[in-house]
């Protein structure tokens, strides 16, 4: 056995904060994982919902680039309000998105509010844990496996379904 990882062990035998300690490293690990996994998932996300909003509305390629580059990516347009944008648009049937794709529009607010969540929250790495983010009164949000896991599915389900409307909207504006 390796002399550093006996001592390790040891301290954990004797230290009555060693699993404590252990387990708060832990949850940082899996806090700042979901953190950062939720933040690549909304450029992502942000970026198809700008090409799909430039599609939909700017014919040219170089109005729409300029469109995409210069208002859709700015500040000042939240990925909640481009999700709002993405509901209220119409499909060539005059159908909203909204009616059409009704578990895409909930499942992006959903993981926009969960990116808000990890991005402006609180960690908390004690058992259990969480995050705190204040609204209207301080809130505390598990963070867990299962829900991290339960992002991650949500995710790839409404980022096919983001690729294959995509897909569809160039078709028709074309």
């Amino acid at each position: 056995m390796d002399g550093t990882l006996w001592c390790n062990e040891l301290m954990q035998m004797t230290d009555p904060r060693g699993s404590r300690y252990g387990q708060m490293k832990e949850n940082q690990a899996l806090i700042k994982g979901a953190r950062s996994e939720a933040l690549e998932w909304s450029i992502y996300i942000d970026h198809m919902l700008n090409a799909i909003i430039a599609e939909y509305f700017v014919e040219n390629e170089t109005r729409k680039q300029l469109f995409e580059n210069e208002i859709l990516t700015r500040d000042f347009i939240p990925s909640s309000r481009k999700i709002g944008i993405l509901a209220d648009l119409h499909t060539v049937s005059d159908i909203p998105y909204r009616k059409k794709y009704p578990r895409l529009i909930r499942q992006l607010e959903k993981l926009n509010s969960y990116r808000n969540v990890l991005a402006h929250g609180f960690p908390d790495i004690k058992s259990p844990p969480h995050v705190k983010i204040h609204r209207g009164r301080m809130k505390q949000i598990p963070i867990n496996r299962r829900v991290v896991r339960q992002m991650e599915s949500m995710y790839e389900i409404a980022s096919e379904t983001l690729s294959n409307l995509y897909v569809r909207v160039l078709y028709e504006t074309r």
